[in-house]
């Protein structure tokens, strides 16, 4: 009798999950035969700037111009071009603001409204697909704040091709992370300010005239640099998040990022509450330690070999040849390199984000979501054509077929690299299990 009550149970039990299992894997049979919907911007420039997207080959801001995003009413915006290499494509690149919000759909995980936007052309970007696929796997390590969709650009009724749209970066740390100091590192540990809040002013000092308490700090980090082991990475992580900066170093080695360096975002938050602050310094906000947090930017050059110049090709070749890392020309990420114990836990963070976060069932989704991303931009002819201004096209627009089967081959050779690095890690018992206490 328990027998057949048992049997009974187990069946009804079968059953339920069966049918559960059918109605979550028809749900996602369907989206998964759906498209995300396309975005369309149309443009439209008066009459005096016209010229300019013909012949100009300088930094321009143009007049006034009227934007229509997805058929909806046009909005007044600002406009210039951004970006020194676009300045000399066909399809330039350009900065906005919107005197209102716009709202962009496509995959609803980054669906956004904004008026502060950047347009980038993707017109080095091969197959299109880079710096989405960059932009995609540092969000997912908490790396890459911005929102971003696809979107076809249309200026005075002419067709300008496919386009990445993006929130500012650091528009969205200052409003959405409260963030009072934003800066993009440029070589030479040097830090380009992008946005400092009211009531931060200037040094006065004879070395930092000029400058901001922010910049001087940053500055003064590198001189950390000249201490060893655990003494070094106590003060380090004092004044940079250490495991984001290691992960962000590890998903460039693993994407084969050939240009990385003067490509990351340092930004400052305050305390979260007035404890906190007590906690870090008894001084007032003015006077309170500084710690930078980081966000990456800009993935035109995944998959391409590291960065060529004396530091990575001569100095301190023997660095890159271990392959855990992509490129050493900043001095933070050759200390990292070369001092034992930084190493240590940097291949502790590279280990568990090859392992736990960035699966090769995690990669294979999110390469699934990319081709539902593209693929219905590549039915729209005019995208095609243009791309044939593109660089390294020489006239020979892609095609929809090309640009898929280069997808394919990008999720082929990450997996292909995460096997290997995690070879090189050796994730078998490491010498000491680090805590995320640690970090």
């Amino acid at each position: 009798m328990f027998r057949n009550l048992q049997s009974r149970t187990g069946s009804r039990h079968l059953f339920f999950t069966a049918l559960c299992c059918s109605f979550f894997l028809a749900l996602e049979g369907i989206n998964a035969l759906e498209d995300f919907e396309t975005n369309r911007i149309e443009i439209e420039l008066q009459e005096s700037d016209r010229n300019y997207l013909r012949e100009g080959t300088s930094n321009y801001e143009f007049q006034p111009v009227k934007i229509k995003v997805n058929g909806g009413p046009a909005v007044s915006s600002e406009m210039k071009t951004r970006g020194q290499s676009c300045l000399f494509s066909p399809r330039r690149c350009f900065s906005m603001k919107l005197e209102s919000e716009v709202s962009f759909k496509g995959n609803p995980n980054q669906a956004f409204k904004s008026k502060y936007l950047y347009l980038a052309s993707l017109w080095q970007d091969k197959g299109y697909i880079h710096n989405r696929i960059g932009a995609g796997f540092f969000k997912k390590r908490y790396l890459f704040p911005p929102r971003f969709q696809y979107t076809e650009v249309v200026i005075d009724g002419k067709h300008q091709g496919l386009y990445m749209v993006m929130e500012k970066p650091h528009i969205v740390m200052r409003d959405r992370y409260k963030a009072e100091f934003v800066g993009r590192r440029s070589y030479y540990g040097i830090l380009e300010e992008k946005y400092r809040a009211k009531g931060q002013p200037d040094l006065t000092s004879q070395f930092f005239e000029g400058q901001s308490r922010y910049s001087m700090s940053f500055h003064f980090f590198y001189q950390l640099l000249e201490l060893e082991g655990e003494q070094l990475f106590r003060v380090l992580h004092r004044q940079l998040d250490t495991k984001r900066y290691m992960e962000w170093l590890a998903l460039n080695s693993l994407m084969m990022n050939g240009d990385y360096t003067d490509e990351v975002y340092f930004y400052v938050v305050p305390p979260r509450n007035e404890n906190q602050n007590r906690q870090r310094n008894r001084q007032t906000p003015q006077g309170r330690p500084i710690r930078f947090l980081i966000a990456a930017w800009d993935f035109d050059d995944l998959f391409k070999p590291p960065h060529r110049s004396p530091l990575n090709n001569f100095y301190y070749k023997d660095l890159l040849d271990r392959d855990l890392f992509y490129s050493v020309e900043d001095p933070i990420d050759r200390k990292i390199a070369k001092d034992s114990y930084l190493n240590e836990r940097y291949r502790y963070t590279f280990n568990r984000v090859l392992a736990e976060k960035l699966t090769e069932q995690v990669i294979t989704q999110e390469f699934d979501l990319i081709k539902k991303e593209i693929s219905p931009y590549l039915d729209i002819p005019e995208v095609l054509e243009r791309s044939k201004v593109d660089q390294g096209r020489e006239g020979k627009p892609y095609t929809r077929q090309e640009i898929l089967d280069l997808l394919k081959d990008r999720e082929k050779k990450l997996k292909q690299r995460r096997k290997h690095l995690l070879k090189i890690l050796n994730p078998e018992k490491p010498k000491k299990v680090l805590k995320e206490a640690e970090f």
